[in-house]
């Protein structure tokens, strides 16, 4: 990637030069997601055998800008119903975050009646998104 960049840089002006780091960045990023959490992992996410909670809110109906906002207040709700629940931490995968493409750490739940246990309770007990979350 860095000799993408480096190339652009010294064959086009600056303009040009942004645009080839980024559209680098665009190919390299779930090449990276795959490396940071394991194929075992990336798969898991992808036939949403791990759910996120962003995941959740967008099949919720909930507007991206309401996700950008509210979304890590909501996952420390529902990590916190996760720790009364099991007494251990939610495992914590690596993800590109919504609207600035950056790679991310959150924590992932599985899509089992306990990772859905945890999710309704703690989504129920958080005030923006109790209207349509039953608290468990």
């Amino acid at each position: 990637m860095r000799k993408i960049a480096l190339t652009a840089i010294r064959t086009a002006g600056a303009k040009l030069a942004r645009k080839a780091l980024a559209t680098a960045r665009k190919y390299v990023a779930p090449v990276e997601c795959i490396v940071r959490n394991g194929a075992t992992t990336d798969r898991q996410l992808r036939d949403r055998e791990l759910i996120l909670i962003g995941d959740i809110l967008a099949d919720a109906g909930y507007d991206p800008e309401f996700i950008h906002s509210f979304g890590s207040p909501a996952g420390k709700a529902v990590a916190k119903a996760w720790r009364q629940a099991h007494h251990c931490e939610p495992q914590r995968v690596w993800t590109r975050h919504r609207t600035s493409g950056r790679l991310i750490n959150v924590y992932a739940y599985p899509a089992d009646e306990h990772g859905l246990h945890a999710i309704s309770t703690g989504l129920g007990g958080y005030a923006r998104t109790a209207g349509r979350f039953a608290a468990a």
